[in-house]
């Protein structure tokens, strides 16, 4: 949904020393080729962008010559905290709370950074996933964000205005070790024009709706593959752009 990157500004602009150690490279590659693209004809609803019935989703963190570099857990549990009925968490360090409108939409009511110390507030909820999706069609959502101390809540540290837009640009088949897969190509751009920084995030998913059953009979549903790309820039100066891809890992429980 929201990148962890654009939403620990508030560190980030308190701290000079925010670089991100990279991890340990390991001795294998993971494949994945996107095979073919097409125009779109069927509309996608906010279920299958964002995926809330599936409880665990392990998805491999893939560097620029294919390497497998780490690897993030997402859990996603019911909640009635923070005005959500779901709680999307990535490992122990981050957690999105969601919640499904009355018309069927996907929103973000508030998100936690726990390294950052670090709770952002979306007043009202961003919409990050509209009912329905037309193909070749964008749905944008704003929203204000407010960033507190997870441990002082009355502790405010950033607020502005923010904005999120999705695309349904066309549809795609993707060859990953597990089978071919039927995917939407997603065009995703998160902004925000906080008191002290800027942050621009695009992101391109690949989101299967679970037409396409693996080699060994695998729901292929939900996220398949994600390229992300977030900038920064604080005080006007000193952008910082970090760059991310995350394949499908596994398709079970």
């Amino acid at each position: 949904m929201v990148s962890s990157f654009v939403l620990a500004i508030a560190a980030a602009c308190a701290s000079a020393g925010c670089g991100v150690q990279p991890p340990k490279q390991t001795t294998f590659t993971f494949s994945y080729d996107v095979i073919s693209e097409r125009p779109a004809t069927t509309p996608i609803d906010a279920p299958s962008i964002v995926d809330l019935e599936t409880p665990k989703v392990a998805l491999a963190i893939i560097d620029d010559k294919g390497f497998r570099s780490g690897g993030v857990t997402m859990r996603t549990t019911p909640t009635t905290e923070h005005g959500a009925q779901f709680m999307v968490s990535e490992d122990d360090r981050r957690v999105e709370f969601v919640r499904r409108n009355d018309d069927g939409s996907i929103a973000l009511t508030t998100l936690i950074e726990r390294p950052d110390n670090a709770l952002t507030l979306f007043e009202p909820p961003l919409i990050v996933a509209p009912a329905t999706l037309e193909p070749g069609a964008s749905f944008t959502s704003e929203s204000a964000m407010r960033v507190v101390a997870i441990d002082d809540p009355s502790r405010q540290r950033e607020h502005g205005p923010c904005k999120h837009t999705v695309t349904y640009a066309n549809d795609a088949t993707v060859r990953l070790a597990a089978g071919e897969v039927d995917v939407a190509r997603l065009e995703v751009r998160f902004e925000a024009d906080l008191r002290l920084a800027n942050a621009e995030e695009s992101t391109t998913m690949y989101v299967s709706r679970g037409e396409t059953p693996g080699a060994q009979g695998e729901q292929l549903k939900g996220l398949i593959l994600k390229h992300s790309s977030e900038k920064i820039t604080i005080l006007g100066a000193f952008p910082r752009t970090t760059r991310r891809t995350l394949l499908r890992e596994t398709w079970t429980p």
